[in-house]
């Protein structure tokens, strides 16, 4: 392998995602409802998990390159296709929450499955804190559509904190750190 080589594939995954990006984007303008442009929604979905496959198999060349010596491009490159990562996952959040709406009218979209989990794949890689939903009736769902069981977290119990957090009862941890850490305590 070249050391350029990853350099023109991440040059590549970045462009790649900004057409992913406003493609997402065109897709909304164009159509209001789910139905009228599944098969292009669907497309996108298919893109989405070929680009995560791409950026995922950047970081193997990316070591390599750092197991020959050169630790500085290696970082550098690791860098940029984080970066890019984590765009992808900016997208690909959206693209989710249209393809459940879409999935939950309509049923079953293809490869949402596969995103699901290259979502989690992603959100691993970047070391992030797993996205949740919460539903109307207060019942907590994974970004897999599963839905999440804990001790203490009963959907009205979920309601009526988010409820107290609405109307300024409670403040988030947060808020309160940020506070204590601005006047110094």
């Amino acid at each position: 392998m070249l050391m350029t080589q990853p350099l023109v594939r991440i040059e590549y995954a970045e462009r790649e995602v900004v057409r992913y990006k406003q493609d997402v984007e065109g897709w909304k303008e164009r159509y209001n409802e789910f139905a009228r442009g599944r098969g292009l929604w669907e497309d996108l979905i298919a893109k989405a998990n070929f680009l995560l496959d791409r950026l995922l198999s950047l970081f193997a060349d990316i070591t390599e390159i750092a197991l020959k010596g050169d630790c500085r491009l290696a970082e550098e490159l690791r860098a940029r296709n984080l970066h890019v990562l984590l765009e992808w996952r900016d997208v690909t959040l959206q693209v989710l929450a249209e393809a459940r709406r879409g999935e939950l009218d309509y049923g079953q979209v293809a490869g949402l499955d596969v995103l699901r989990a290259n979502n989690e794949r992603a959100a691993e890689k970047l070391n992030l804190v797993r996205e949740v939903h919460i539903d109307e009736g207060g019942r907590i769902f994974e970004m897999s559509g599963e839905q999440l069981i804990a001790s203490g977290l009963a959907p009205e119990d979920v309601l009526r904190s988010l409820e107290d957090e609405r109307l300024g009862r409670t403040r988030s941890l947060r808020e309160i750190i940020a506070e204590r850490v601005g006047n110094g305590i």
